[in-house]
């Protein structure tokens, strides 16, 4: 069986003086809307010259800016039929020995890790996220690598300023250091505030 990162995002509430999980405001790479547009973009687009690029494609689908007038209606076909179901509130749930790396020097220790490494939870984490990482020690029994990082780490690292091809090159995400961002800053998340907490299970 091989070794997923599962991570979670939450924010400081300044109201309460806590920090609270954030919810369904990212893409389910596992969705059946998902899958389907990985296979439409691959059925449609063969030459290289007119190739779509499926994270580009969810990343204009989830800010809602549109290239043209053809994704204008695709978009709008694809709220109407799916809606909010390919959301969740895990922000990245992959196994990527490059992104174990980048992460928490883990794995894969070529490359830079964004900030430092096996800081465990955070004091003061989510109830919800340490309820969590309890359910998956419970399920996999084998959890390493626990670790967090703020969303201005993530905008202050190298890989942030990356051009696609690089990060594309590198093995990286670019649903990460490109798209999780956007969204978060689109919806107002301040990047010293928000965090992302995770941990590898196998």
């Amino acid at each position: 069986m091989g070794t997923d990162i599962t991570m979670y995002a939450e924010s400081f509430n300044n109201d309460t003086n806590e920090w609270e999980k954030i919810g369904k405001i990212f893409i389910d790479s596992g969705s059946v809307l998902v899958d389907r547009i990985y296979k439409y973009i691959n059925n449609n687009f063969i030459s290289k010259s007119d190739k779509v690029k499926p994270f580009e494609f969810f990343e204009r689908f989830y800010l809602n800016t549109p290239n043209d007038k053809y994704e204008i209606k695709c978009f709008n076909c694809l709220t109407e039929e799916y809606g909010d179901s390919y959301k969740t509130d895990l922000v990245y749930s992959e196994c990527s020995y490059r992104m174990f790396g980048v992460l928490n020097k883990t794995r894969f220790v070529q490359l830079d890790s964004i900030g430092e490494v096996n800081r465990g939870l955070p004091k003061d984490v989510s109830t919800e996220i340490k309820n969590l990482l309890h359910t998956d020690k419970d399920n996999y029994g084998n959890i390493e690598g626990i670790n967090y990082l703020y969303l201005s780490e993530i905008i202050n690292s190298i890989y942030y300023y990356f051009n696609d091809d690089s990060l594309v090159r590198l093995g990286l995400s670019y649903y990460f250091f490109r798209t999780v961002p956007k969204m978060l800053l689109m919806n107002g998340y301040d990047p010293d505030k928000t965090r992302f907490v995770f941990w590898f299970d196998r």
